[in-house]
């Protein structure tokens, strides 16, 4: 009931609305036809009215106009206003030129009346300011003035423009006006709206009696919709919703009829559809269980290709798939082909011939001969090469592959995987590099105590010669050759040891600056004049802690090949720097850290990435033979791995080369410790020293050179006899000068036994043995002294003299 009363509403609102709609339509066209009469009236009523006032103000102008009496022209403008619709009178002369001008508008409503006629009129001189007038539209009215006066102002005026004396322009407000259109439109508004409700009144009426039949038929039709076939209407009239009621009597008679024949053909539909379905039940079953087998099938096929392609995708190995055929063509390519080579999938299949582009010169025969080994016989292949990559790296690669094909035995491809070996590669060459130091290591090892000792022989015994000789004496030139022979021995001994990284190092916290500046002067005497030297100390360098004199030497050793690579002029660079590398820093080969940096850099001759891969190695050389022996940078690596630091090289043919050294900050103020003055002749002392050695040679000449000096020495040839040799001689000894390794007793248990009887006894350690074996003695930590074979007799006499006269 609801729902056809709201219809009944909705179709009473849509005949009442269009019929109100019209009306308003032709009525506000009407309105809008009487207000413009009204408006056109009007504006003609005061067009006549102001212009009967300025033809007035034209003839009392005509005088004034003349006789050029301005006076008497503005008085006449100013009467003018008296007029209630006037703003401003304003009399021209013949020229153009304002005589007069009078207005009742202020000057804040200038604008409303434009730029000019607000600039003719100066109301404050004549009248008061009307401060509530309303100009609303503002008109215009121009009257020439003649000689001769007109009887009307609507009079034709003369041809003749030689009487005319000049122009009187009224302007006049239509304010009025639009106040009598304003009552006028709002009259016929009013009509207008009385109007419209009596036709809504009549039109709703007429409306509810017509929707009434209509609802009933609507009920109807409802019911009908319901599923009641008998439902039927009353037909109450012979018009159109007459026929209509009766046109759905018959429709619901005819469905009634039909109604019951298809329940009758439902029946029967029934039943065949009963059998029908359980014979597709049967069939959907066996489907079903079809499908279901299916679809595992898939999914076991999907999870075993995602697991391929995870695995394929995730190693840092390239799977490919090619034909089996002369071209080659790729067929798949796996994405680690960006990441390893740099090209693209799509690159890489477009091209069958750059996988031979990109082989390595050397190893590019090797690697085809494979392949077409693989392509005649259908066996699987194994083969390393290297490529390079689009930036020109090479890259190693353990190729593996096999030929598949199919069922048919028609088409054939090859299945392979290229594992990238070049962090292997690179470990293998690690790996034997450190095997060369290891057998390095060794034979320095083996050699440096025996070889040690005979050179520290042959220099005391030289240096004694040279200072029992006079000056000019032919003896003198031999055993300054035989010194010069021993100091190079000793010099190419400790290269070895720095290489192995066995050498006793006597590290202090210096400031680099301060040792290449000690250097300078002799590095520009070394690489010559026809090379330039530039030096670029950074400022506020942070201080580092190594052996000077082995930093000097990696110092000398850079500048010498720079300058050997060199031979045509060319400029070498020495620069220092603070540097701080961050973690995770691309391209990383040294350790985050802060450090403290000097390059050498030359515009040489450059090497190659094979001369760069053999660099660092013990005995190799680019110099011819006899030229060189091969331990220079060696020497270089091994002082600086031992110092804790790091080395690089950075080289171009024909655009020189860089090297690097990086040794770690120390961050403290310590600066460079200055070396000792040079003192006017060998200490000399009195004491009672204890020398152990358990060579003969080292030891007379070491008990000799003391005794010259002073000293009371008494000798032992190891640790078991020095003992029984100081029980003998009684009493304590201020200094015991004793080998570290030796047969029976060795110094440490020497050192520890003496100093259980005597407290105050000093101890002076020597060795020529590498680093790590004196380091498990122990006599290398701090606070412990050690004289380093082979050393001098002012060697060892200043060294004896500075151990006893510590803490003095």
């Amino acid at each position: 009931m609801k729902n056809e009363v709201q219809l009944s509403l909705n179709l009473q609102a849509k005949v009442a609305l269009v019929a109100v709609t019209s009306l308003v339509i032709v009525a506000s066209a009407l309105t809008i036809y009487y207000s413009q009469i009204l408006t056109r009236a009007a504006q003609a009523a005061d067009r006549e009215r102001i212009m009967a006032v300025a033809s007035g103000l034209a003839n009392q102008s005509t005088f004034g106009l003349r006789t050029q009496n301005k006076s008497l022209l503005q008085d006449a403008a100013v009467r003018t206003l008296t007029q209630p619709e006037v703003v401003a009178a304003t009399i021209f002369d013949r020229t153009g030129r304002v005589m007069a001008a009078a207005g009742k508008i202020t000057l804040q409503e200038k604008r409303r009346v434009g730029p000019d006629l607000a600039s003719r009129i100066t109301v404050a001189e004549h009248l008061p300011e009307v401060n509530d007038m309303t100009l609303g539209r503002i008109g215009r009215v121009c009257v020439p003035v003649y000689l001769s006066l007109l009887e009307s102002p609507f009079a034709e005026y003369p041809a003749d423009n030689d009487q005319k004396l000049g122009v009187v322009e009224v302007t006049y407000s239509m304010a009025g006006t639009a106040l009598t259109v304003a009552r006028a439109r709002h009259s016929a508004l009013l009509l207008t709206s009385l109007l419209v409700l009596i036709w809504s009144l009549l039109i709703s009426f007429s409306a509810r009696k017509l929707v009434r039949p209509l609802r009933e038929l609507l009920s109807g039709t409802k019911e009908l919709a319901a599923g009641n076939l008998s439902a039927r209407v009353t037909v109450t009239s012979r018009d159109e919703i007459g026929a209509l009621a009766g046109a759905f009597n018959q429709m619901g008679e005819r469905l009634q009829a039909s109604h019951r024949e298809v329940l009758d053909q439902q029946r029967n539909l029934e039943h065949r559809v009963t059998e029908r379905t359980l014979e597709l039940s049967a069939a959907n079953a066996r489907l079903m269980q079809e499908i279901v087998d299916r679809k595992n099938s898939e999914l076991r096929l999907r999870e075993a290709e995602t697991k391929y392609r995870t695995v394929v995708e995730q190693l840092p190995a390239i799977t490919y798939i090619a034909d089996y055929s002369a071209e080659g063509k790729w067929n798949y390519v796996s994405p680690q082909i960006s990441s390893i080579l740099g090209f693209s999938i799509t690159e890489w299949q477009a091209d069958p011939t750059l996988w031979e582009r990109q082989m390595h010169p050397d190893d590019r025969a090797k690697a085809i001969a494979a392949e077409q080994t693989s392509r005649q016989t259908g066996l699987p292949f194994s083969i390393e090469y290297r490529m390079h990559d689009r930036d020109g790296r090479v890259v190693w690669f353990a190729d593996r592959g096999v030929v598949l094909c199919d069922l048919a035995g028609k088409t054939c491809s090859v299945h392979g995987v290229m594992l990238d070996m070049t962090d292997r590669k690179r470990l293998e060459q690690q790996f034997l590099q450190a095997q060369k130091v290891e057998a390095v290591g060794r034979l320095a090892g083996g050699v440096a105590h025996d070889f040690n000792n005979i050179l520290t022989a042959i220099l005391g015994y030289s240096e004694l010669i040279l200072r029992r000789v006079q000056p000019g004496d032919p003896i003198r030139v031999n055993g300054e050759q035989i010194q010069k022979a021993a100091e190079r021995a000793a010099s190419l001994t400790r290269q070895l040891l720095a290489f192995s990284r066995k050498q006793v190092l006597e590290p202090r916290v210096f400031n680099l600056n301060d040792v290449i500046l000690d250097l300078e002067k002799m590095l520009r005497r070394l690489i010559g004049e026809d090379i330039q030297f530039i030096s670029m100390l950074g400022p506020q360098l942070a201080m580092v802690r190594a052996d000077p004199a082995q930093i000097e030497q990696v110092i000398m050793n850079l500048v010498v090949n720079a300058r050997d690579a060199m031979p045509e002029r060319g400029t070498l660079t020495l620069k220092t720097a603070n540097v701080t590398i961050p973690v995770g820093a691309p391209l990383q080969v040294v350790p985050a850290g802060d450090y403290v940096t000097f390059r050498v850099t030359d515009t040489g001759v450059g090497m190659t990435e094979e001369t760069k891969a053999h660099l660092f190695e013990p005995f190799f050389t680019t110099k011819p033979v006899g030229a060189g022996t091969g331990l220079g940078l060696a020497t270089c690596f091994g002082i600086i791995q031992q110092s804790t630091g790091h080395i690089t090289v950075e080289s171009e043919l024909s655009k020189g080369t860089t090297f690097t050294i990086y040794l770690p900050a120390i961050n403290t103020t310590v600066s460079v410790n200055e070396p000792a003055a040079t003192e006017p002749a060998t200490p000399r002392g009195s004491e009672r020293i204890l020398l152990v050695e358990d060579e003969p040679a080292i030891r007379e000449l070491a008990a000799l050179e003391l005794r010259e000096l002073g000293y009371a020495v008494h000798t032992a040839g190891d640790g078991a006899e020095a003992l029984e040799v100081l029980q003998a001689t009684g009493g304590p000894v201020e200094l015991l000068v004793t080998d570290v390794v030796m047969p029976k007793m060795g110094g440490p248990e020497l050192a520890d036994a003496l100093r259980h009887r005597y407290r105050d006894t000093r101890v002076l350690f020597t060795s020529g043995y590498t680093a790590d074996t004196i380091g498990r003695h122990g006599v290398l930590d701090e606070g412990i002294s050690f004289l380093r074979k082979p050393f001098t007799s002012q060697t060892l006499a200043r060294k004896v003299r500075e151990v006893l006269d510590e803490d003095e």
